[in-house]
């Protein structure tokens, strides 16, 4: 019984580690296609099935959970970099605008609203 268990365990790692290297090696275009294929592969499962859908044991939920822990941190982390990245651009955008604002003087900003040469009174 333990021994089949082991070979069972020894093929799964193998195909896993030959499939991961199989991702390595493709392009981002074959990975596109690829997951594209399996979406259309489940749509149609989805279609067969109708209403009846298995019903999923705990222990497959804290399976999906413990696999989308590390896509949730991915997407954070993502989104995180995109963040500071429009807060950099933006910081940027206005120290330049503000730098633009002082070289222009005091004499200029009252010619453009038609403010120069008119006395107090």
């Amino acid at each position: 019984m333990i021994a089949a268990v082991l070979v069972r365990f020894a093929y799964l790692a193998v195909s896993r580690a030959f499939a991961a290297l199989w991702l390595l090696r493709m392009t981002e275009r074959e990975k596109d296609v690829k997951i594209l294929a399996l979406r259309h592969q489940l749509a149609v499962l989805l279609r067969q099935l109708g209403d009846q859908r298995p019903p999923l044991r705990s222990e497959d939920g804290a399976l999906l959970a413990a696999l989308l822990v590390p896509l949730a941190r991915a997407t954070m982390r993502q989104i995180y970099r995109r963040i500071q990245d429009e807060l950099l651009m933006l910081s940027h955008r206005t120290a330049a605008s503000t730098t633009a604002e002082r070289t222009v003087g005091l004499g200029d900003y009252l010619l453009s609203y038609g403010l120069a040469g008119h006395s107090g009174s």
